[in-house]
């Protein structure tokens, strides 16, 4: 009995809380708290007014200015921008039943979720998206312009170009 009770204690003793990740919210420049922080991951360099949200489980987007939201109905939603606006250059890729499609700001799936990759959609209106082992391009109203299997990767479009890799070399 003794020796149960020293165990008890040594494990106690060792015991931690658990481990709760840091959550995110946003606050305006008076510091009220605009957006609580109840999301484990959310956009960090924004321009405009929309972020993108996640629980870690769901995803969503919400507009800073209005309040408007697509909710947590996303099953991914990308939160690593490293440059742009959520929503500037037209619907935002988000994973639903694991394929990734493209959202609106309403929250309705404009291109239904069918690609294994997706990128946003650049300034000219195409989208890099993968299936299987091809790379190609979609525009805004989900037609595939392009899909190659010789393509290992594509680069995002600027100014209506894409450098393309083929074979270890690089070409536009």
């Amino acid at each position: 009995m003794l020796l149960a009770l020293v165990l008890g204690l040594t494990v106690r003793a060792n015991a931690r809380p658990p481990y709760r990740p840091p959550l995110y919210g946003f606050a305006d420049a008076t510091g009220r708290i605009v957006v609580e922080p109840i999301y484990t991951a959310v956009t960090w360099l924004f321009e405009g007014d929309w972020v993108a949200v996640s629980t870690g489980e769901k995803g969503g987007f919400i507009n800073l200015r209005t309040g408007a939201t697509t909710g947590l109905i996303f099953d991914r939603v990308l939160t690593d921008y490293q440059e742009g606006a959520v929503f500037t250059n037209g619907p935002e890729p988000v994973i639903v039943g694991g394929k990734w499609g493209y959202a609106e700001q309403d929250g309705k799936l404009l291109i239904q979720p069918q690609f294994d990759e997706a990128r946003r959609f650049s300034p000219d209106g195409v989208a890099i998206v993968a299936l299987g082992d091809r790379q190609g391009i979609v525009d805004r109203a989900g037609r595939l312009v392009m899909l190659e299997t010789k393509w290992t990767r594509i680069f995002n479009f600027r100014n209506g170009l894409a450098p393309a890799q083929i074979d270890g070399k690089y070409g536009v």
